[in-house]
């Protein structure tokens, strides 16, 4: 998966997760490459090719409805390894801020 592919999983996570969606804008995207490891190939493939990256981390913060922001780290295999959210709105304490899962202002 690339950058883009890891985008457009996290922004159907938001999309399952928040009960009403007003905006939603990506404010920091940063691809973590397999730690500079050396790339041999033997097979044809080269550097540049999607195939070549397979350890490749994305991190993704997305702003959403104005005052929360989205957090995701997404492997390059489509698994989201870290999320979570976080307000700006400073008079907003309906947050369970102990799991992401019990916070009934996102979840249903």
């Amino acid at each position: 998966m690339d950058k883009d592919g890891a985008i457009a999983l996290a922004i159907k996570e938001i999309n399952d997760k928040v009960k009403k969606l007003n905006s939603i804008e990506l404010i920091f995207d940063k691809k973590l490459s397999n730690g500079g490891l050396e790339k041999y190939f033997n097979d044809g493939r080269k550097v540049g090719d999607l195939i070549s990256e397979p350890y490749n981390f994305y991190i993704l913060i997305f702003k959403v409805n104005e005052n929360d922001q989205f957090i995701f780290c997404v492997k390059s295999n489509g698994e989201i390894k870290y999320k979570d959210i976080f307000s700006d709105a400073w008079f907003d304490y309906s947050y369970d801020w102990n799991t992401i899962e019990n916070r009934t202002d996102y979840y249903s």
